[in-house]
């Protein structure tokens, strides 16, 4: 259905990096709050795990702050929570 390409490896680890982080972090903050906020928790919180990465390896690692990484990290975070709330959705309007 979807083909994504990605021009390097790294950029896939990041996606499933962020993929990873946002999936546990909204399915444990569903118990606690809506499915949207949980989302926006979920997405945040990948953002700032992807920054933080990057920020590590400047400093620590000695090498260049990737924004590529960042991205593939927040589009991976993004996808979950985004999927979630559109099931919610369907199955909320396709209830008779």
């Amino acid at each position: 259905m979807f083909n994504i390409k990605f021009k390097k490896l790294d950029d896939e680890m990041h996606f499933w990096a962020g993929m990873v982080i946002s999936i546990f972090t909204f399915i444990l903050l569903n118990f606690l709050f809506s499915q949207w906020l949980s989302g926006v928790i979920a997405f945040g919180l990948t953002s700032v795990v992807g920054f933080g990465k990057e920020l590590y390896d400047e400093s620590v690692k000695k090498t260049k702050f990737d924004e590529r990484d960042l991205k593939w990290t927040m589009i991976g975070g993004a996808i979950v929570p985004f999927i979630f709330i559109i099931a919610d959705i369907i199955y909320y309007y396709s209830k008779p």
